[in-house]
């Protein structure tokens, strides 16, 4: 097979082009806001995309703090109108926000952590 042209099936074809037509309508929903500046994904220190991110988090479950591993950002997010797909290339995972209860001397443990490690940098 190396070295052979790929034919698509026009059956297949047929097949997954009313669920690739979906994709791609919701992928292309714009949420409403417009980003005057693009969103740069950076892992190793605090930034605006995590931010938005953890932001988006808060508006939807009430809690005191949400938290997010800079190494689960993917992709930048450009500037101009703000889609579902814009976000989910950005973060591409179908995570669920899950919420836990914490004492402060047990966060500000994970906060050191955070500081003093070269894994991912927390956006909270």
């Amino acid at each position: 097979y190396e070295g052979q042209a790929v034919i698509p099936d026009p059956l297949v074809e047929a097949v997954v082009a009313p669920a690739a037509a979906r994709a791609d309508e919701q992928r292309n929903q714009l949420l409403g806001p417009i980003a005057s500046e693009g969103f740069v994904r950076i892992r190793e220190r605090e930034n605006p995309l995590g931010n938005l991110f953890v932001d988006l988090m808060l508006a939807e479950v009430p809690a005191d703090v949400a938290v997010i591993n800079g190494g689960g950002l993917r992709a930048d997010l450009p500037a101009g109108p703000i889609t579902y797909g814009g976000l989910f290339e950005a973060m591409p995972f179908d995570n669920r926000i899950v919420i836990v209860e914490a004492t402060a001397d047990d966060f500000a443990r994970v906060l050191e952590r955070n500081a003093t490690s070269d894994a991912g940098f927390l956006s909270i």
